[in-house]
């Protein structure tokens, strides 16, 4: 019976194949290659997964490599620039198709954030910028983020595309992710006919008992009764508890609340609205309910706390019987371990981005056009066949010849007169010959002769290859449009994997 992996095991896989990179035990070079034209360099050929493509040809083909080091190698995810006006998806525990939306952004101070909330589908107009580590935050378009983490210029300018960013997980907005917390209770069903209220509070009776505003409550005796009391700005901002009885009298409106709520004054603002009752098998998370007083709607629902270790919850609207009905919601729940635990699982990835710089120090052929480029694994050196450590390799068989030849022209084809050995010439000036293509094993001192032009030449060293070949693991490989590196100081190599 076919199951599916999840996202747990491609994050792992990334990490597991970045650590391996990191590894002493490991050496990882990236390849280039393919020295003579395609048939049409403009438009290369496709990848073949064939053993004669993926392994002997890419083997053939390399010209010189260079070693991956572990600052070179990262996890990177798809880019999707925050842009206002943009209607950004958002992340729900409950989506079998979260990972191919856009629920992220990467901002322009090259900050990420995941979408929690996107204010039922309203455009973002208001750029996230906050950086703060725990919890979530809105902003004034009615979207609700979380901060994920910061990119620093290096890691942007290294690994940065158009497509792609790198995943620099923040260890401190780590510390604070919540285990199964709620950060969103989103209405599924608005409802009709519900009442609510606002105002501030004349006194405090008792700890259960408060006088509120005459001017905007209802003056029908239990209109609130089972509503949510809840205190959202000045002392005990934050409070809130169940109206178990309101009562209006000719010296005012009172609620009675079913929990005490202390320090209460003057400064108390209070809302009023059907009650939010969740349930599951986590705990702490409660919410509270806004209604549109003109039509009697909930238009949204704020949580309060997030509460910790759900990983289901139902959500139930509650008021007076005789004010609202057909109201319902759900809860988001954070991923298993909390929003901003493992950034690369939660945002889907499972790319690797590398890139590798070469310089002149590298020492690699200035003269040479590659059109292929692969991710090599443990090749054996030929100088003592042990696994190749160094930092670049060269894979050219070429000669220092003796002063005074004449070069041949590039493609010619070359035999040796004693070794009768062959190559094809792939650069050549008065003092050195590189061919490709090579069969046999040149001697010392013997004379080269063009096999096109009849031109001669002696070879006075030869400079073997640093690989045995066929013995790197060929991991992957990609066919391009020519490179030519004559006259380049220095180059820098992207590839990006997805597992």
């Amino acid at each position: 019976m076919a199951g599916i992996f999840n996202q747990d095991i491609k994050g792992k896989l990334v990490k597991d194949f970045i650590s391996d990179v990191a590894s002493p035990s490991s050496n990882y070079y990236i390849g280039f290659g393919k020295f003579f034209p395609w048939s049409d360099d403009n438009n290369p050929p496709a990848t073949d997964p064939s053993i004669k493509y993926v392994f002997y040809d890419v083997n053939n083909n390399i010209l010189f490599g260079k070693k991956l080091s572990q600052t070179d190698i990262i996890t990177v995810a798809a880019s999707h620039v925050w842009t206002a006006g943009t209607v950004y998806d958002y992340y729900d525990h409950e989506d079998s198709n979260l990972y191919s939306k856009a629920f992220y952004v990467i901002t322009s101070l090259n900050r990420v954030y995941k979408c929690l909330f996107n204010n039922y589908g309203a455009p973002s107009t208001i750029e996230p910028s906050l950086t703060i580590n725990s919890g979530d935050f809105n902003t004034s378009d009615g979207y609700k983020w979380k901060y994920m983490f910061s990119i620093n210029s290096v890691n942007a300018r290294k690994f940065s595309t158009s497509d792609y960013f790198p995943i620099i997980p923040s260890d401190t907005v780590s510390q604070f992710s919540e285990t199964g917390a709620i950060h969103v209770v989103k209405v599924v069903n608005f409802g009709n006919n519900y009442i609510t209220s606002n105002g501030y509070i004349v006194s405090s009776l008792t700890n259960n008992l408060f006088k509120i505003q005459n001017t905007y409550a209802s003056s029908i005796n239990g209109a609130y009764s089972g509503s949510t009391f809840y205190i959202y700005s000045g002392s005990a901002s934050g409070s809130l508890s169940t109206i178990s009885d309101y009562v209006v009298n000719s010296t005012g409106k009172f609620v009675y609340t079913s929990n005490a709520i202390t320090g209460t004054d003057s400064t108390s603002l209070f809302n009023i609205s059907p009650r939010v009752i969740i349930e599951g098998d986590g705990r702490g998370a409660s919410a509270v309910s806004n209604v549109d007083p003109n039509t009697g709607s909930i238009t949204s629902i704020d949580v309060v706390d997030r509460g910790l270790y759900y990983s289901t919850a139902n959500v139930t609207i509650v008021a007076n019987t005789f004010y609202g009905y057909g109201a319902n919601a759900s809860a988001i729940i954070s991923p298993r371990n909390g929003h901003g635990s493992d950034a690369v699982a939660e945002l889907g990835c499972g790319t690797v981005g590398i890139s590798i710089s070469t310089s002149l120090v590298d020492n690699l052929p200035s003269w040479a056009t590659y059109r292929q480029v692969s991710l090599l694994y443990n090749p054996v050196a030929a100088a003592n066949s042990t696994v190749f450590q160094d930092s670049v390799f060269n894979q050219i068989l070429w000669f220092n010849l003796v002063s005074g030849s004449t070069p041949f022209n590039v493609g010619e084809k070359v035999v040796g007169f004693n070794s009768k050995s062959s190559g094809t010439v792939a650069y050549m000036d008065s003092n050195v010959l590189y061919v490709l293509q090579d069969t046999g094993t040149f001697i010392p001192y013997e004379t080269l002769t063009s096999q096109t032009s009849g031109k001669t030449c002696v070879i006075s060293a030869i400079n073997t290859k640093d690989l045995v070949p066929y013995t790197a693991d060929v991991f992957y490989y990609k066919n391009i449009q020519p490179i030519n590196r004559n006259g380049v100081v220095s180059e820098e190599v992207k590839l990006y994997f997805n597992f």
